[in-house]
């Protein structure tokens, strides 16, 4: 490894910096070091190398290996030793291109050079984080910035950058980055200057300046099912670069006059899914690297062990050890989860549409989990149902979250919902009907058939409460919600279009419920009976109960809703539906 040049980019003048530059640019693992303090890990090393030196780069890591603080460090060097370069750090949502900047934040804390060399420190508006650099002679001003998605693009159309990390690329919409992201790289910092640098190449002459940086993708996940597009890409990558190499290795060359040397292939198999940790061709590379490749130390070894107990087999290897599965085990494959959300009808929904019903279904919250409540619409014209929210407190005061039931209660006009009687759902339903814990405006909410609210005034719209106890209610829910996946009678809130935290939210509670609903398994009991629950007994499973409470409702109003009346037959008013 070459020795690391202390020397500040912010002390040279002249051929000096130049040259120091350059070599910075030669090394920027140790220009990591060098400028903004930061250690990075072998693997990490090998990672940015890399990166500076391929037009695209896919990096499947496990959790813990550092791919978002990595991502920040890439960003800052490039925009630092490329002056009027412009970078951005995009994720499937804000929440996830914040996760990036946070790390910028950090670095720029504790690096005075980067402070020195940026006009304030990184900033965070409602709808965009950027930091700026000072411009160097004759040159625009580098720019970091981080901007949400959307779900079709909308938040960086019209935006122009050199450099595009995309950071959880397995969540991202495949088109969008086709269509919108992709086309960013077609545009050079300084296209003249590129154009004169090849003519002069092509005389065999030197050029009279150095070409701009060539633009770059950059791709980072963890792993995701085989039905992403993120193993078709990764997976089709490798084979064809295997196959190349293949070629070279027999001719001499490949296709594109590549020889054996133009290809690097590092490390063993990975998951006997990769033939190597890192695969490349010369202009693309691939890493895969799992939380168990990073140096002693680097990853607290308890937080892997407490995953493995608290995490189903699948979403473990996924998170931790970059392994593919072709879907999920459970009772619901995830694969029918994600499919319900690819549409565009529907993001979710805060006021109730015309011509809809809305109700809820509620999971109360036992002493470590989480109170959850799953809101359903009805479209009685279409025969459809439709998940469009959730919503989950943790560890709430009963008093409020029977304020908050009034108040959604009231907010999506419902003329029903369901509660799962554990857990305390008992107690809620007393604290509903008590006027005392109303909100203004609202009236006691009561129990249908319930004998204790026989005699109490107020809307009686709260189902007879549901016993999970009961067999034959699990069988028929846990079978119904499945049906309305594959039917796709059921559809789920699509990623918001547009970027608002409170969509942003509502997508991520959308994202953690189909988490919890793919892990829940069956298991057959010595009587015979079915059991559905997760794999181990540290995962939660309060949204999944939510939402099967919540859709077996939404069913019976559906089917009340649109299921013809029949008039009792005998007498003025006797003529039945199917004789009119």
């Amino acid at each position: 490894m070459a020795k690391s040049k202390p020397t500040n980019i912010l002390d040279q003048t002249g051929a000096d910096m130049v040259k120091q530059v350059q070599w910075w640019r030669e090394n920027p693992d140790i220009a990591a070091m060098d400028l903004l303090n930061v250690d990075l890990d072998k693997h990490q090393r090998v990672i940015i190398r890399n990166r500076w030196t391929h037009d695209e780069c896919y990096d499947v890591m496990g959790r813990g290996a550092g791919k978002t603080f990595l991502n920040a460090t890439y960003a800052i060097l490039r925009a630092l030793l490329n002056p009027g370069h412009k970078v951005g750090l995009l994720g499937k949502n804000f929440r996830q291109s914040k996760f990036m900047f946070e790390e910028i934040k950090k670095i720029w804390q504790k690096s005075p050079t980067l402070q020195r060399s940026t006009i304030s420190e990184p900033k965070t508006a409602a709808d965009r984080c950027y930091l700026e650099f000072h411009a160097a002679e004759g040159q625009s001003r580098s720019l970091i910035e981080a901007l949400p998605l959307g779900a079709d693009g909308s938040g960086i159309r019209g935006a122009r950058y050199f450099d595009v990390i995309c950071d959880e690329y397995a969540q991202m919409d495949k088109q969008i980055v086709d269509l919108v992201i992709r086309p960013f790289l077609a545009t050079n910092p300084d296209p003249m200057k590129n154009v004169r640098a090849i003519e002069a190449a092509k005389r065999g002459e030197a050029p009279e300046t150095d070409a701009p940086p060539a633009n770059k993708f950059i791709a980072t996940s963890s792993a995701y099912y085989q039905y992403n597009h993120l193993w078709e890409t990764v997976s089709a990558l490798c084979n064809e670069m295997q196959g190349d190499l293949q070629m070279a290795q027999r001719r001499g060359s490949d296709r594109q006059g590549r020889t054996p040397d133009d290809f690097l292939m590092m490390g063993a198999s990975v998951n006997n899914q990769f033939p190597h940790k890192v695969m490349s061709n010369g202009s693309n590379c691939v890493h895969v690297f799992t939380c168990l490749d990073p140096s002693e130390g680097f990853i607290n070894r308890n937080a892997i062990k407490t995953a493995r107990e608290r995490m189903g087999k699948y979403e473990f290897m996924m998170e931790w050890l970059a392994y593919f599965p072709p879907d999920s085990e459970g009772f619901i494959q995830r694969s029918l989860l994600d499919a319900a959300r690819e549409h565009d009808r529907f993001g979710p929904i805060f006021e109730p549409r015309p011509g809809m019903k809305y109700t809820m279904g509620i999971d109360p919250a036992r002493e470590s989990d989480n109170f959850a409540i799953a809101i359903f619409e009805v479209d009685p014209d279409m025969g459809d149902i439709n998940l469009v929210r959730m919503i989950t407190y943790h560890r709430p005061e009963w008093p409020f979250v029977a304020r908050e039931i009034h108040k959604l209660v009231k907010q999506y006009r419902m003329e029903s919902f369901a509660m799962d009687a554990g857990g305390g759902g008992t107690t809620l339903r007393d604290l509903l009907a008590d006027p005392a814990h109303c909100p203004t405006g609202c009236q006691p909410i009561l129990e249908q058939d319930y004998d204790g609210h026989r005699r109490k005034h107020g809307r009686r719209i709260l189902e007879p409460l549901v016993q999970f106890g009961k067999y034959e209610w699990l069988h028929d829910a846990n079978h119904n919600l499945r049906s309305g996946l594959e039917s796709k009678k059921l559809s789920i809130a699509a990623s918001p279009r547009i970027w608002a935290k409170h969509l942003d939210d509502a997508d991520a509670e959308l994202e953690s419920t189909l988490v919890e609903i793919s892990t829940i398994v069956t298991t057959t009991t010595a009587s015979g009976r079915c059991r559905w629950d997760t794999p181990s007994k540290h995962q939660r499973k309060d949204r999944y109960s939510a939402v099967l409470v919540g859709y077996d409702n939404a069913h019976k109003l559906l089917d009340t809703t649109t299921k013809p009346r029949q008039l009792a037959m005998g007498g003025w008013g006797a003529t039945s539906r199917r004789a009119a």
